[in-house]
């Protein structure tokens, strides 16, 4: 043969042969679907153009275990009719093109297979690396919160109570501490009951129910008591705290002394109900009530 065509399967799959004739792709296919030899000459319709120099052509399937792995084309520029014998000798050489042509199409399969197979173990690797970077920041940001809520809770001029989902002291600030006459130790042993009056117990528990159910609770009065036993009127803003699931985590009591607010509410009520004392007399002397009357009510 004076030209040799050879048409691996995956090259012609991958479309890496280029472009090829309409009549040379149609050799192809028939080899592809008969698995057997054909021979062509020029006056034959489907002969492929563009060889025209040639006179004869006889084309091969390449085999392996009955897959088929190409086509191999052998083109004469003399007219040759092919014996049994010689087409028995091309067919064991192609025979042995296709051992050659299996091994290489294994190689190359597992070469994808590797590429593959890098390629996401680089893209798992990426998104790992995102992921560590992500959860890193998070890590960070979670624990600058934590030194500034460590802070605020320390700093806090305000007596601030950390309870568990059963109303006992997990953390206490120092000034919780020095407001009840208790150290930061003693205090976190005692549940909400033991530093709440004894006649208050009952709304303590409506409103701990009332959080783990959902509920919030503008701020209100309740009374403490001082480790000496005396009673401190105080306002109380609480609120539960969630994890970041949204689960309750822990309640978070934040306590104001309003025993100064609740004198000065008195002397300004003490002040009403001596005017409106001043104000019934003053009506009295001038209806010219009994005098006595008058002083009883000033008495009053």
């Amino acid at each position: 043969a004076s030209h040799v065509l050879i048409l691996p399967k995956s090259l012609v799959d991958s479309g890496q042969t280029g472009p090829m004739p309409d009549e040379i792709r149609a050799v192809y296919a028939n080899l592809e679907e008969s698995r057997l030899p054909a021979s062509l000459s020029p006056a034959d319709d489907d002969f492929p153009q563009g060889f025209s120099d040639f006179k004869a052509v006889i084309s091969f399937p390449v085999l392996s275990s009955d897959v088929f792995l190409g086509a191999i084309l052998f083109f004469f520029q003399d007219f040759k009719a092919f014996k049994s014998d010689e087409i028995e000798d091309y067919i064991q050489a192609i025979n042995q093109i296709g051992l050659i042509l299996a091994k290489a199409e294994s190689v190359n399969m597992l070469e994808t297979h590797v590429r593959d197979r890098t390629r996401d173990y680089q893209s798992a690797n990426e998104a790992l690396k995102q992921e560590i970077q992500e959860r890193e920041k998070i890590s960070q940001d979670l624990e600058e919160n934590q030194e500034m809520y460590l802070a605020l809770f320390e700093k806090s001029t305000d007596p601030v109570f950390i309870l568990d989902l059963e109303g006992k002291h997990i953390n206490v600030n120092q000034k919780a501490a020095d407001l009840l006459g208790y150290t930061r130790e003693e205090l976190v042993e005692l549940k909400r009951a033991d530093i709440v009056i004894e006649e208050e117990w009952g709304q303590s528990s409506i409103v701990l129910e009332g959080l783990l159910d959902g509920q919030e609770f503008p701020p209100f009065e309740r009374t403490f008591r001082h480790k000496d036993g005396r009673g401190i009127p105080m306002e109380i803003n609480v609120a539960v705290i969630q994890n970041s699931e949204g689960e309750a985590q822990f309640i978070q009591s934040v306590a104001r002394d309003i025993s100064a607010r609740n004198e000065r509410e008195n002397r300004i009520e003490l002040q009403f109900k001596r005017l409106n004392s001043l104000r019934k007399i003053d009506r009295m002397v001038s209806t010219n009530l009994d005098l006595y009357l008058t002083l009883d009510i000033l008495v009053r």
